[in-house]
C-alpha cells in the first residue's frame, strides 16, 4: 500500500462511485416491410458470400463488408450512398458488381422505413425533447427530410458543421426544438444533459460507441431519469446484438466505464465489431446466426464474471484507500 500510494490513481466513473439518476432502456423492434426485408436479405447474402470468399473478412475488404452490413441496419439511404461510391470508384468487379448494382436499385426504390414510422409517435409522446443518434450522414439527411415532411423541424448536429453552425444547432435545441439528430462525432464535448431522452436509431456494433452516446446525457449534471430507446428490425444483426448486450451483460444498467472493463476480460483480442461480423457473416441461416450470437453472449457473460471477480478482489485488497 505504501508503494502504491505514490503511483496508483483510480478515477474511472465505475470506481468513483458517482450517483447518477437511473437510466431505463427499451427496445423497439419493428417488422420490416417486404421491400426492406428483401434489401436486408440481399445485402446480407452478398456480405456472407464475400466474407467466405475473401478470407473471413480481413483487411480493407473486411472493413467494406462491415460498413455495408452496418449501413443496411441504419437506413437504405446510407447503404445506397456507399454502393454508389463503390461503383463510381470502380472498386467492384465481376459477380460482386452485378449483385451490388441490383441491390443499389432496390435501395433507391425505398422511400420510407418502418423504423422511421415507429420513431414518430415516440417523438410526440409527452412533449419531451429527444436526441436521435445515427451513425451515417445519409441516415441523418433521411431522418431530417422524413421528420420535416411530417411537420417536425429538427435541429441537426454533425462533424461537417462549422463551429458557429454547431453552436446554433445546440442553441436551437436548448431553445425548444423538439428533436436533435446527431452523429457520435457531432455530439462530442457538448453539454446535452438538459435532455433526458435519447434514441439509438441505428446501433453501433462496438458497445463502447453505444456507451459514448449514452454518456452525452447520462453524466454529471443530469437530474432526471434517463430514457434510452433502441431501434432495430426484427431478425437483423442488430436485433441479435441487442439481445446479447441487454440480456447477457445488462449493458444498459452498467455504470459508465464498466463495459470497457468487461470487454478487456474477453479472451478474443479482436475488436468486438469484428466478432459481431463473424457471428453474422459466417452463418448460413438465421438459426445459425442466432446460435453464433448465443455463443458470443456466453463469452460476454464469462467476461463479466471475470470483471466482477477482479472488482471484488480490488475492493477486498484496497477498500476505500484509493477511492476518488
Amino acid at each position: 500500500r505504501e508503494l502504491l500510494s505514490d503511483v496508483m490513481i483510480r478515477n474511472t466513473r465505475a470506481l468513483a462511485g458517482l450517483r447518477l439518476p437511473p437510466r431505463h432502456a427499451r427496445t423497439i423492434c419493428v417488422e420490416p416491410r417486404e421491400g426492406e426485408r428483401l434489401l436486408y436479405d440481399r445485402i446480407s447474402s452478398l456480405v456472407r458470400e464475400q466474407y467466405r470468399r475473401g478470407g473471413a473478412g480481413k483487411g480493407q475488404d473486411g472493413l467494406t463488408l462491415r460498413l455495408l452490413q452496418s449501413e443496411a441496419g441504419s437506413s437504405p439511404r446510407a447503404l445506397l450512398a456507399t454502393l454508389r461510391r463503390l461503383r463510381e470508384s470502380r472498386s467492384m468487379e465481376g459477380p460482386f458488381l452485378a449483385a451490388a448494382e441490383e441491390i443499389e436499385s432496390l435501395a433507391a426504390s425505398i422511400d420510407g422505413t418502418t423504423k422511421l414510422d415507429a420513431l414518430l409517435p415516440l417523438l410526440v409522446k409527452g412533449g419531451e425533447q429527444t436526441i436521435v443518434f445515427v451513425s451515417y450522414m445519409a441516415t441523418l439527411d433521411f431522418l431530417r427530410a422524413g421528420l420535416r415532411a411530417r411537420g417536425i423541424e429538427p435541429a441537426v448536429f454533425h462533424g461537417r458543421l462549422s463551429a458557429a453552425e454547431k453552436d446554433a444547432a445546440i442553441a436551437s435545441f436548448r431553445g425548444g426544438a423538439p428533436v436533435l439528430i446527431t452523429t457520435e462525432v457531432g455530439g462530442e464535448g457538448r453539454n446535452l444533459q438538459f435532455c433526458h431522452r435519447m434514441v439509438n436509431f441505428d446501433l453501433p456494433w462496438n458497445p463502447m460507441r453505444i456507451e459514448q452516446r449514452i454518456g452525452r446525457i447520462h453524466r454529471i449534471g443530469q437530474e432526471r431519469e434517463t430514457e434510452i430507446w433502441n431501434f432495430c428490425a426484427r431478425g437483423s444483426l442488430e436485433d441479435h446484438l441487442l439481445e446479447v448486450l441487454d440480456k447477457k451483460i445488462n449493458m444498459f444498467e452498467l455504470v459508465i466505464g464498466e463495459v470497457d472493463m468487461i470487454l478487456g476480460q474477453m479472451d478474443d483480442r479482436r475488436d468486438f465489431s469484428e466478432q459481431v461480423l463473424e457471428a453474422w457473416a459466417s452463418a448460413a441461416s438465421g438459426e445459425e446466426a442466432a446460435a453464433n450470437f448465443e455463443r458470443l453472449g456466453l463469452r460476454l457473460e464469462e467476461a463479466r464474471s471475470g470483471y466482477e471477480r477482479v472488482k471484488k478482489l480490488d475492493t477486498s485488497l484496497f477498500g476505500e484507500d484509493y477511492e476518488v
